[in-house]
């Protein structure tokens, strides 16, 4: 016969256990997580931030900011060789979307601004709307239609043949 379990051992056990947990917490945590964490907001200005410094009282529409950490990021700038880039994707999204794609600079605050700083040619090219503000960028109803996505692959798919074949 099995022998019955002891009541008072097992929620003995139980709230031990539970002791250790909320102790470890405080302990690995320092307590932090009872604690209010600051939002962090990051914002890109396209002028100068000459004379903000760190603990400055900034106002930026009308709310007040706390500047805690200024980056400086420079934009993806064009590098010598882009047009060899550029030209096979313009070619393939002409012919595929039935328009005339212009080849635009915006002073963009994207990753690939770190090869273009080692002198490596950059293009950006992606799906769907030809605008940020069309196509509600980083905001909660940012959209892509499906068609977009396939044409824009295809476009993409070409131009890198294009791209390795001229090698």
């Amino acid at each position: 016969m099995a022998k019955n379990a002891n009541p008072k051992l097992i929620g003995g056990f139980a709230v031990g256990a539970i002791a250790l947990l909320v102790i470890g917490a405080f302990a690995f945590g320092g307590g932090n997580f009872l604690k209010p964490q600051a939002k962090a907001v990051l914002f890109f200005v396209n002028s100068s931030l000459s004379g903000l410094t760190v603990g400055s009282p900034v106002t930026f529409r009308g709310i007040k900011v706390e500047t805690t950490t200024v980056l400086y990021a420079e934009p993806l700038a064009p590098q010598p060789g882009w047009e060899r880039l550029a030209d096979p994707l313009r070619r393939h999204a002409t012919r595929i979307l039935k328009t005339k794609i212009p080849v635009k600079g915006v002073p963009l605050y994207t990753d690939a601004r770190h090869y273009a700083a080692r002198k490596i040619p950059i293009v950006l090219y992606g799906a769907g709307p030809r605008t940020i503000l069309e196509a509600n960028a980083h905001n909660a109803n940012e959209n892509l239609r499906l068609n977009d996505l396939k044409a824009a692959t295809k476009i993409v798919a070409l131009a890198v043949r294009d791209v390795l074949m001229k090698g």
